[in-house]
């Protein structure tokens, strides 16, 4: 009998630190992958168009709209993502809208033991439900495919280039390096302008500093230089990169893969 699939999840929540053990929980396991987290609606919903995952973890607080009125998006979508969602309310009608407009299940946040075990509470139940999940991998996949606007595939196709490279969803790094190619990939010549574009779009949106954005990306890419074998590096990425640094800078990395998926 085969394996069973990796469980694919998307989680949408404006909380850093509830990311980060739920984040740190999925790399304990390996039945499960974080593939992605967002924490407003409209960054979420691009997020679950693109990696078409099993399963999402929707908080109804976020940074830019809320869990509540995107419910109905998620689940107007073919491949059918099962949602769990998370709160910390206990308002009956708004609870009852939140299974009206299609949650699978909701994990109060005030139940006794999440505060430890969250994690592992949420992804017990989702392991139950997954036999009933609805559509496989592939055909989750080709439907995600199949309506994805032009900037959703612009940046499936970044994700995907990057993750050839070791870079992989699942951090904010990475959804720092992502959207910064994006921005750059969207101006003429691809000008990759960190300082008066770039970090301050990013520091907006993720409410964090330059200096954290800056080492953040620096060092996701620095770990892909040192972790990812030479061959897939001079392969995927075949601008020329200084022996002496042995990585590219930021500025470069970014500016490669903005050139490579601009209009």
């Amino acid at each position: 009998m085969g394996k069973e699939p990796v469980m694919k999840i998307v989680m949408i929540e404006d909380d850093l630190m509830e990311v980060q053990r739920f984040a740190e929980y999925f790399d304990t396991v390996e039945d499960i992958e974080l593939v992605a987290a967002e924490d407003g609606a409209a960054a979420g919903l691009a997020a679950v168009e693109v990696n078409a995952p099993d399963a999402v973890i929707l908080d109804l607080e976020l940074k830019e709209g809320n869990g509540v009125q995107l419910l109905p998006k998620l689940k107007a979508l073919p491949f059918n993502p099962y949602v769990l969602v998370t709160t910390w309310t206990t308002e009956p009608v708004t609870l009852r809208g939140v299974r009206a407009n299609g949650s699978g299940h909701i994990q109060s946040k005030n139940m006794v033991g999440y505060a430890e075990r969250g994690p592992e509470m949420v992804a017990d139940f989702l392991r139950e439900m997954r036999p009933f999940f609805l559509g496989t991998p592939v055909e989750q996949k080709a439907a995600a495919d199949t309506i994805l606007a032009p900037e959703a595939r612009r940046r499936k196709k970044v994700v995907e280039a990057m993750g050839r490279i070791g870079i992989t969803p699942g951090t904010f790094s990475h959804n720092y390096l992502v959207d910064s190619i994006l921005i750059a990939a969207k101006t003429e010549g691809c000008i990759v302008d960190l300082d008066n574009v770039i970090y301050p779009a990013l520091m907006e949106q993720y409410h964090v500093t330059r200096i954290s954005l800056e080492k953040a990306m620096r060092t996701r890419i620095e770990s892909a230089w040192r972790h990812t074998d030479l061959e897939t590096l001079q392969r995927e990425f075949t601008q020329y990169v200084n022996p002496e640094k042995g990585k590219p800078e930021l500025k470069e990395f970014i500016g490669y893969y903005a050139n490579k998926f601009s209009d």
